[in-house]
Parts: structure tokens; sequence; C-alpha cells
């Protein structure tokens, strides 16, 4: 270790705890105890210390900007993840309302067939007679016919 070596922190707490900080020359006594070191070495702590700040301020904003990033995403992912089940609920809708418009329509055409569906006794009996009149009818027809015959 050089003899200009200071360490930053004990520099930094000595200045913080006392706040003296004194120039003094070669051969004068110092106006207190400490550490002595000249203005190279004054420089460097200065210089280490703004870029220990500026490194410490660069490693931030860079994690800042990960964790940013990273949430960004989560909040896109979700966004897609929204619209995309609202578009499924939309189709969902579509078939739904389709399915209750064949319903109702096949509901409407089978209270049709009901309504008419009163009647279809009558029809029923209503052919069975016509079809025993035209048998009698054609039944007196062919006995005429062969009555005259002889």
């Amino acid at each position: 270790m050089s003899p200009w070596h200071v360490d930053i922190n004990a520099f930094t707490q000595a200045v913080d705890e006392q706040g003296l900080i004194s120039p003094i020359k070669k051969g004068q006594p110092s106006p207190f105890d400490g550490v002595v070191m000249n203005d190279v070495a004054a420089a460097n702590i200065t210089t280490e210390k703004k870029i220990a700040e500026e490194r410490c301020d660069a490693r931030v904003t860079h994690d800042v900007d990960i964790v940013s990033a990273e949430k960004q995403l989560e909040v896109d992912n979700l966004k897609a993840a929204n619209d995309a089940y609202v578009k499924r609920l939309a189709l969902e809708e579509s078939v739904n309302k389709r399915q209750v418009e064949a319903i109702s329509t096949e509901l409407a055409r089978t209270q049709k067939l009901a309504k008419s569906a009163r009647w279809t006794p009558l029809y029923y009996v209503g052919g069975v007679v016509t079809g025993v009149v035209i048998i009698v009818v054609g039944a007196f027809a062919v006995r005429g016919v062969r009555e005259a015959d002889l």
C-alpha cells in the first residue's frame, strides 16, 4: 500500500463527524488530529467518490429499467389476455344469440303445428268417411252395371 493511500470511508467519516478541513503548508503544525494528504490524493478521493456515486446511480437506473420493463411486459400480457377473453365472450354471446333465435323459431313453428294439430283428428275421420263413401258408391255403381248387363 502506498503512503498516500487513504481509506475513503475513514476520510468521509472524519469529515462527516468533525466537518473540519484545513489547508496546511509543509512544516506547519496541524490544527487537529487527522489524516494529511496532498492535493492529488484529495482529488483522487473526490473522484473515486463521484465515480462510486455515478456507478451506483447507473446500477439503480439499470435495475429500475429492468423492473419497469418486466412490469410493462406483465401489463401488456394482461391486456392481451383481457382482449382475448373479451373477444371470446363476444363470440360466445353471438353464438348464444343465434341459438336463442333458432330455438325461438322452432318454438313458434312447433306452436303453429300444435294449433293445427287440433284439427288432425277431424281430418283423419273426414278421410275415413270419404273413403267409405267412395267405396260404397263404387260398390253400388258396380252392382248397377252388373244388374244392367243381366
